[in-house]
């Protein structure tokens, strides 16, 4: 699991903290999810990956890394 920013498409100098991608390897699958949890905007690729779920560090909700919802 990375986390990458994503630079405004007309100037590649700016970079917006809700820009990041978390991309995540699993099963041989590449997955891209939303960085920051919709809870407490806490930064998810500090949180643990557990099997097929991605796991808020500081709220403990659950995320499905295949459809990006809520579990």
């Amino acid at each position: 699991m990375v986390q990458i920013a994503i630079s405004d498409p007309q100037n590649d100098q700016i970079f917006l903290p809700q820009d990041k991608v978390l991309l995540i390897k699993h099963k041989g699958a590449h997955l891209a999810l939303g960085s920051f949890c919709g809870f407490d905007f806490t930064n998810l690729a500090t949180g643990a990956l557990l099997g097929e779920k991605l796991v808020c560090p500081t709220c403990g909700t659950n995320y499905d890394i295949n459809t990006g919802y809520i579990d």
